[in-house]
This record gives C-alpha cells, sequence and structure tokens, in this order.
C-alpha cells in the first residue's frame, strides 16, 4: 500500500496511498486545510465563486470578467502562503511511512532534507492528496456540513 520513490544519493521514501493513511496521522492535514479555509484570502475567493456561480447565462460573460478582475486585485498575503506551506508539510508527513534516511520521520527533519529531495518527496505525496482533506461540496452522513448524528 506504499510506493517506493526513488531519491538522489540512492535515498528512497515509501510514500502512502491517501486512501489508507490513518486517521491520527491524517488529522493535522485537515486541521490545517480548514484553517486555509477560514482565512480571509480563503472566504474572499469563495465570495467571488458564489457571485460567479449565482450569475444568470445573460451575464455570465461580465461574471467572469468581473470574477477575474476581483481575484486579480486580490493580493495573496504571506500568512496564507505560509499556510498553505505548512499544509503541503503536513501532508507530505502523513503519506511518509518509510524512509532511508537514519532521522526520525518528523517535520524538523523533513525541512533539514537536501531542497531537491524535499522538492520530490512534496510533489509526490501531493499526487491523489485530496483524498485525506474535507470536501465542503459534498452532502451526506460525512460532509463537514451536516450535522453529526453522534
Amino acid at each position: 500500500m506504499a510506493t517506493r520513490i526513488e531519491l538522489p544519493d540512492n535515498q528512497w521514501v515509501d510514500i502512502l496511498d491517501p486512501l489508507v493513511v490513518s486517521e491520527g496521522k491524517r488529522r493535522p492535514a485537515a486541521k490545517m486545510w480548514m484553517k486555509i479555509g477560514k482565512h480571509p484570502y480563503s472566504q474572499a475567493l469563495a465570495r467571488i465563486k458564489r457571485d460567479l456561480d449565482s450569475a444568470s447565462p445573460a451575464k455570465r460573460e461580465t461574471a467572469e470578467a468581473k470574477a477575474l478582475s476581483d481575484q486579480q486585485a486580490l493580493e495573496v498575503p504571506d500568512d496564507y502562503l505560509d499556510l498553505l506551506e505548512q499544509l503541503n508539510d503536513e501532508v507530505a508527513l502523513c503519506r511518509i511511512s518509510a524512509w532511508s534516511f537514519e532521522q526520525a520521520i518528523d517535520l524538523e527533519n523533513l525541512l533539514a532534507l537536501p531542497s531537491a529531495t524535499y522538492k520530490i518527496i512534496r510533489e509526490e505525496t501531493a499526487k491523489g492528496s485530496i483524498a485525506l482533506l474535507p470536501n465542503f461540496n459534498q452532502q451526506g452522513p460525512d460532509s463537514p456540513q451536516s450535522p453529526s448524528t453522534n
């Protein structure tokens, strides 16, 4: 259930399929995703999308131009970019099941890897990782928008 990825300097990393990641390993990434969703920048993007989605077909072209203009007017805040970096690191950590490095698998050691190695790990662990994160568009008993029955 893990895929071995070859890294520079005869190193390797085993990456779990996102569907077999334990709940305990998944939660830090999910919490970071929720934090990003609450960020004012995310809220502003969501408002732009809602406005675009609610436009009538006759006004769709004008609404698309306005949405593009509104998005371009938003400056991406540094703290938002930091949250995205943290999310990507949490996703990497929850998907790494083993690696050839002597150090333990943790954030400090992940960030201590050579940049080229770190980049490969981040790219590989990002693939399919949306399955780890809450889906706010889904409805039903597993949706974060639905009330808990417990």
